[in-house]
């Protein structure tokens, strides 16, 4: 009797199966999505992935893989197992699915490299549960990540050499108010003759300068120079990455800022706050290093968005003696600051 019994079992297993694997896709869905959709290089990323089974049948046998280009790197994966392809990496975990029945995976990776990276490319295989058949199809990516220019490797306070306040620092990158008084000094030779305290000077028989409190109400554009007049790709980056590491400093310092380029970035009108870096962040992650004007065009643009109580750093690779011109017309022109920060020199 138990031998009938087990007979029938088998046989009606291989008659659902047999029915499955007629259109054996047909009623299983997968969706997936990651937690993050804009990062930096380096950032853990985790895509998480649901598969259910929305037919009346059981699958035997469900095949799950996830396949990521060479620019990608798993760290971590409760999807079964990890191989290396000559395309990259792939992930992939088998199912038994009832009928109306649902699993899930997560995939834990990073991204190597700037720019826009399409992410989901997966297959699915059904097959019988002994694999003597199966049906794989593909389906393309549907999410866009875009990975952002990493923080530069330089200080973000490299001190520099100009203007009025002589060796200033990015983080004190901000304008000195001439009602502000913090106190006095021997005059140097470098200060301007209207920073001279004639009074102090009479008292103390040296000639003495007003040291000058800083200002709150300020504002700074940050200009970054794309134009690749000798100089490479790789010295574009360092300006991508010498953006961001300047933005990041003014956000913490609480210091509203414009963007501008001559490349292929969205300028950003004035402003502060987690919404306004983003969209820096995002543009520096899409661009493709390319120029659309010369650096005097730039300096043109500085010198429209220069105010009183304004300063403006600019982030450059290798100028043109022409450029080099435009520099020295922006910081005659300038009504306050002007920083400038080389990708490939010492700084000024």
């Amino acid at each position: 009797m138990l031998q009938f019994v087990l007979i029938a079992l088998v046989v009606a297993l291989i008659i659902v199966q047999a029915i499955s694997l007629k259109n054996p896709l047909k009623n299983i869905g997968l969706t997936y999505d990651t937690d993050l959709k804009l990062a930096e290089p380096g950032e853990l990323i985790k895509l998480r992935y649901y598969v259910y089974n929305n037919g009346k049948l059981p699958v035997f046998f469900l095949g799950v893989t996830f396949s990521f280009d060479d620019t990608v790197k798993i760290e971590k994966s409760s999807t079964g197992t990890v191989a290396t392809t000559f395309l990259g990496k792939s992930c992939s975990k088998n199912f038994f699915l009832m009928p109306g029945a649902n699993a899930k995976g997560t995939i834990e990776f990073s991204l190597a490299s700037r720019g826009i990276h399409k992410i989901g490319l997966h297959y699915l295989e059904a097959g019988d549960f002994l694999g003597l058949s199966s049906y794989v199809q593909s389906y393309e990516p549907q999410l866009n990540i875009v990975c952002t220019a990493k923080l530069s490797e330089r200080d973000p306070e490299v001190k520099v050499r100009g203007g009025l306040t002589g060796d200033i620092a990015v983080r004190r990158f901000i304008l000195e108010d001439p009602n502000l008084v913090a106190g006095y000094r021997e005059y140097s030779g470098t200060e301007p003759l209207k920073r001279i305290s004639w009074l102090q000077t009479a008292k103390k028989g040296n000639l003495m300068v007003k040291v000058n409190d800083y200002t709150i109400d300020v504002n700074v554009t940050v200009a970054l120079n794309m134009e690749k007049t000798g100089s490479t790709d790789k010295e574009i980056e360092k300006g991508l990455e010498l953006t961001r590491s300047v933005c990041e400093t003014l956000e913490d310092l609480k210091i509203p800022y414009t963007f501008i380029t001559n490349g292929d970035i969205l300028s950003l009108e004035k402003g502060l706050g987690r919404k306004h870096l983003l969209a820096l962040l995002r543009g520096l992650g899409l661009s493709k290093c390319a120029c659309y004007e010369g650096f005097a065009a730039l300096a043109e643009k500085c010198m429209e968005n220069a105010s009183e109580n304004s300063g403006c750093i600019i982030i450059t690779s290798e100028l043109t003696a022409d450029g080099e011109k435009a520099l020295e017309r922006l910081k005659v022109s300038s009504s306050g600051q002007v920083l400038v920060l080389r990708t490939e020199t010492e700084d000024e």
